[in-house]
């Protein structure tokens, strides 16, 4: 699917992001963690998504979340919700692992920009492409606190 258009179907992403959360509480053990990943999902109504696209998003940032745990009893919460006033659905993923300080917070989005030692630093910079051309959404980093943990959130019309 690499440069065309994904095309975009009725979808629910409460159910997405249920079945990517199990997905890494089954695959946890094996990537030698110790993380409870806690998730809060409400309904949501069904709106246009590259399922795929979306799915993966919602994947990397689960899985830099618990990159970013290192302590002996990791949290990773993804939460989802329909937001009716605003016409969007919110996912967040908060982690409460090593944080970031701010010049990191600042090139966050940034292709090539990681803080791990190893990898080509593409996740972030290909999660806001998806998010933002794909779905005409937002995302961004909520919060980072150095040894607190990191908080990422995406917006998607509902509309």
């Amino acid at each position: 699917q690499i440069g065309s258009r994904p095309r975009r179907r009725p979808g629910r992403v409460d159910h997405l992001v249920e079945r990517t959360c199990q997905y890494f509480r089954q695959r946890a053990p094996h990537l030698g963690k110790r993380v409870d990943i806690v998730s809060e999902i409400s309904e949501c109504p069904e709106i246009p998504i590259s399922a795929q696209l979306l799915d993966w998003a919602v994947e990397n940032l689960i899985k830099n979340a618990l990159d970013a745990v290192d302590k002996d009893r990791g949290v990773v919460r993804v939460s989802c919700r329909h937001d009716p006033a605003q016409h969007e659905i919110e996912i967040l993923v908060t982690d409460n692992g090593r944080g970031m300080g701010k010049a990191a917070q600042q090139r966050v989005f940034d292709p090539g920009f990681s803080t791990k030692a190893r990898g080509w630093g593409m996740g972030l910079a290909l999660v806001r492409r998806i998010v933002e051309e794909y779905h005409r959404g937002r995302v961004d980093l909520v919060r980072s606190v150095e040894g607190e943990g990191t908080t990422f959130r995406i917006r998607i019309p509902a509309v």
